[in-house]
């Protein structure tokens, strides 16, 4: 995937990670801020990638959040999903979701900047299939979950534990129908090195720890059985492809507020950052990272920090902790792991900027 990335491959049509958690970090930011009475606004970078995670924090937020990403793919991609929100309704975009966004993209893209309109006109291939199923990432999964469903669990098996609401009578489900050999070889193929190198690339998946395929496979049991499957968009997404309904879509299709979106490295960009920022949500972009990329990325954030401000990392797997000199949050990072109902990438490390 880091290949792909500096290759300009547009990789995600959504995100595959529940935005809660950033969006407590951030609320928790605003009862600092009210208690302190600072008059100054409250700013928020994030990682842009396909714009849920800046857009479900705009939504909560009065100030825009700016949002950056190193691939430009991704950048053409946020601004026309930002022009649909402004100029259809949520229902329009619904069906789009799933369905041809060639069309959604024909009736916006006069208000896209030029650069943008010039990439679509040449990619809007990868619209055909919907906004969810642009990205490679998003392809790969979905074709994953085709041959889970021809190959270990059927469609009426699948829904019945979608359906669930109580978690006692879900894990009952999932013992008695899920939890068979099949179920545990389809992981064992899903999770292999190989199968990930092809969605991730070979440089992500070498960077994951030795016990990765247990422990992801471990991460996917908690996934089916600890949150209730019918209100876990995450889960449906995952299994079924789609959204249980309209009640279930992000937020943000409906009530969405400000981002600016640069098309940089983030690193770059915040060492030639004017403004300073309270909360940083950096998704997993250190996942493959060297030590130095990463002190130097933490430099540059804390350069660009209020004090107090808190910065966000995402792991797919659980590490120790990259910043032993930073104030690390430990019940923060808990934290943002208990809320995240997604398989990827929630293991957090939560720092704040000391005094």
């Amino acid at each position: 995937m880091v290949e792909a990335w500096r290759e300009g491959r547009l990789l995600f049509g959504k995100m595959w990670e529940d935005p809660a958690s950033e969006i407590a970090l951030l609320r928790l930011q605003e009862k600092r801020h009210r208690a302190t009475k600072s008059r100054r606004p409250l700013r928020v970078l994030s990682v842009a990638s396909s714009g849920d995670t800046a857009f479900s924090l705009a939504a909560h937020t009065s100030e825009p959040v700016t949002a950056v990403d190193l691939n430009p793919a991704q950048i053409h991609f946020c601004r026309l999903k930002q022009a649909l929100l402004e100029h259809l309704n949520t229902e329009e975009i619904c069906e789009i979701l799933y369905g041809d966004a060639t069309v959604g993209m024909n009736r916006v893209l006069p208000f896209l900047p030029e650069t943008s309109q010039k990439y679509w006109l040449g990619h809007s291939k990868t619209l055909r299939r919907g906004l969810h199923l642009a990205g490679r990432v998003d392809r790969s999964m979905d074709f994953l979950r085709r041959l889970f469903q021809t190959m270990v669990t059927p469609p009426a098996r699948l829904f019945e534990l979608l359906e669930q609401s109580d978690l006692e009578s879900q894990r009952t489900t999932y013992q008695r129908h899920w939890n068979s050999w099949k179920w545990r070889l389809g992981l064992k193929v899903a999770l292999h090195p190989w199968v990930l190198s092809l969605i991730y690339g070979r440089e992500m998946v070498a960077a994951l720890p030795s016990n990765a395929q247990k422990a992801m496979a471990d991460r996917m049991e908690r996934f089916v059985c600890d949150s209730p499957a019918r209100h876990n968009p995450y889960l449906w997404q995952t299994f079924a492809g789609r959204y249980r309904s309209l009640q279930d879509v992000p937020a943000y299709l409906e009530n969405f507020g400000e981002v600016n979106f640069f098309c940089a490295d983030i690193t770059e960009r915040l060492e030639a950052e004017p403004d300073c920022y309270d909360l940083f949500t950096f998704s997993n972009i250190l996942e493959v990272s060297d030590s130095g990329a990463a002190l130097r990325l933490m430099r540059a954030a804390q350069a660009r920090a209020n004090p107090g401000a808190l910065f966000c990392f995402r792991f797919m797997l659980e590490r120790p902790t990259l910043f032993p000199e930073q104030a690390y949050r430990k019940d923060l990072s808990r934290m943002c792991h208990q809320k995240d109902r997604a398989f990827f990438c929630n293991h957090f490390q939560v720092y704040e900027k000391r005094p």
